[in-house]
């Protein structure tokens, strides 16, 4: 599912694209749980998603919780999508959104 959804967003199918992601997410917590790291690369997956579609509120929202997970899980934020994503926001103030890493 994870890899339609990637086709759909290179696309511009950003709805049908979001839907597969949120399924993805909801799946990858349910079967592997909230901490799991494929369970956070999702989340990162999704806030990309929104942050594309102009959604910056829900994509801070869901990234600062990702964010979060991955410095209790992991001791810190690791991953390439994930220092890609944060990177991105912190060009545009996300220090002060998700607080120092």
């Amino acid at each position: 599912m994870g890899n339609l959804a990637g086709t759909y967003r290179n696309q511009g199918r950003w709805k049908e694209a979001e839907e597969l992601k949120v399924q993805v997410m909801e799946t990858t917590k349910r079967v592997l749980g909230t901490e799991h790291p494929s369970t956070l690369t999702s989340m990162g997956n999704l806030a990309e998603t929104y942050k594309a579609q102009g959604r910056d509120a829900e994509a801070i929202s869901l990234l600062r919780e990702c964010v979060r997970l991955q410095r209790w899980v992991l001791g810190r934020p690791c991953g390439t999508k994930m220092g890609t994503l944060m990177r991105g926001f912190f060009r545009f103030g996300g220090t002060r959104i998700l607080g120092s890493t």
